[in-house]
């Protein structure tokens, strides 16, 4: 497993607990900032990367767990789809209620929409 954008406050939930599992390796952990990724590094006992695309080359992981600025989620979700690296991610953007049907004679809108 990897885990991409470490300094995210949210890492804590997933750094912590994984490296506590037995049947868990995190093979590389990367962020941006150099020195967050080498903190979180070695606390995983791993390598260290600013570049996830990098990571992700070798070693291949069998999945990731995404942290990123929302600006950059959308993008980070779709390389790991198309690597076909299986990913769980911060939900970047709640569902909200759901809308007004957009003309008054109309049934009430099923649909969720992203804020």
């Amino acid at each position: 497993m990897v885990l991409i954008g470490v300094s995210h406050w949210h890492t804590l939930f997933f750094l912590d607990p994984s490296c506590g599992f037995p049947d868990v390796t995190i093979v590389g952990v990367s962020d941006p900032t150099l020195a967050r990724a080498e903190t979180a590094a070695a606390q995983a006992r791993c390598r260290s990367f600013t570049d996830y695309r990098e990571m992700c080359a070798t070693p291949r992981p069998d999945s990731a767990f995404a942290l990123a600025r929302h600006c950059d989620m959308a993008n980070l979700a779709r390389f790991l789809i198309d690597q076909r690296i299986p990913v769980a991610r911060r939900n970047s953007a709640p569902l909200t209620p759901p809308k007004q049907p957009t003309s008054p004679t109309g049934p009430p809108s099923r649909v969720y929409s992203r804020r």
